[in-house]
């Protein structure tokens, strides 16, 4: 159940649904996540982290870059 409400809870922003959608054609690093909603960078991986929290997406580091 707590699972279920973390879920719920991540896309309950429509920032973390407009990331998820982009998400959805392809993998993207953060730098190409911040260009596509629009946000800064320390807040899409903030997203990216409640998003990866909720377990709705993983990410790989490639060096300095993560890739969603």
């Amino acid at each position: 159940m707590r699972q279920l409400r973390v879920f719920h809870k991540a896309m309950a922003d429509v920032n973390r649904l407009r990331i998820v959608r982009r998400l959805a054609t392809g993998a993207a690093t953060v730098a190409e996540l911040t260009a596509h909603v629009g946000l800064s960078q320390p807040l899409v991986s903030w997203h990216i982290g409640r998003l990866r929290a909720a377990g709705v997406v993983v990410t790989t580091r490639n060096g300095r870059e993560t890739v969603c």
